[in-house]
């Protein structure tokens, strides 16, 4: 699994610049495959995925993020691994967590579809490439996330 977790990376990689930030998108993720990608894509940074918030109340700062599922807070499943690592975020929040970060590619590790139906609308194609498996990158623009043209491996 490592090694295609590795030629994978290599794939990706070989479509981006050295200044791009990549916002890892790995859906039912525990955080493993996103600190795996985290070394499998040096010296191209990998973002977790998350926001730092401050409780108003007690100042206290709780991270949000490092892999896991992100989707609509009203679609957490009940159990599981997806309920476990859940981020629910609206998609204007997971739009602002991405262009905050200073991301300017998404991978699509892992898609679902509690991913689709909260972020479809984000992207310029609505995910159809990524669904098709013609991409496992978006770019971020100011029109959405548009798919990038590149060779898909059979996985």
């Amino acid at each position: 699994d490592r090694r295609a977790e590795r030629a994978e990376a290599e794939l990706v990689c070989s479509y981006l610049a050295p200044d791009d930030r990549v916002f890892y998108v790995g859906q039912g993720d525990n955080g493993e495959g996103w600190f795996s990608a985290v070394f499998d894509f040096y010296p191209i940074l990998v973002d977790y995925s998350g926001t730092v918030t401050t409780d108003p109340d007690t100042g206290e700062t709780k991270m949000i993020g490092g892999g896991g599922e992100l989707g609509l807070p009203e679609l957490q499943p009940a159990e599981g691994v997806k309920n476990t690592y859940y981020h629910g975020f609206t998609a204007q929040e997971l739009d602002d967590i991405v262009r905050g970060n200073g991301c300017t590619v998404l991978y699509i590790q892992t898609l679902d579809d509690i991913f689709v139906q909260s972020y479809a609308n984000l992207f310029t194609d609505k995910l159809a490439a990524a669904q098709s498996g013609e991409t496992l990158l978006y770019r971020v623009t100011d029109a959405g996330f548009a798919p990038m043209p590149m060779e898909v491996s059979a996985q």
